[in-house]
């Protein structure tokens, strides 16, 4: 159900979502993101991890926008809502 939703979508949303373990995408199909806007929250990562995150999802989903940062959910939400 959920490949079918990010089939649908046309941004996507990660808030929360423990990135750096990967079995947490495994379940999706991250082709279907290909060209799509989205932003995952990193809160609490490093630097490091955070540029590991973003290269991953860009390079799985072939595009370049993903926004990855360190906000809180309610943060991420407020400041990149608009995607403009």
């Amino acid at each position: 159900q959920a490949n079918d939703l990010i089939g649908k979508a046309e941004k996507i949303y990660f808030l929360g979502l423990d990135l750096r373990n990967k079995e947490n995408l495994k379940i999706l199909n991250l082709t279907l993101m290909e060209g799509k806007k989205g932003l995952a929250t990193a809160n609490g990562l490093r630097s490091g991890e955070i540029s590991q995150i973003r290269n991953f999802l860009n390079e799985k989903t072939r595009n370049n926008y993903f926004i990855v940062n360190s906000y809180t959910s309610l943060n991420a939400i407020r400041t990149e809502l608009p995607f403009e």
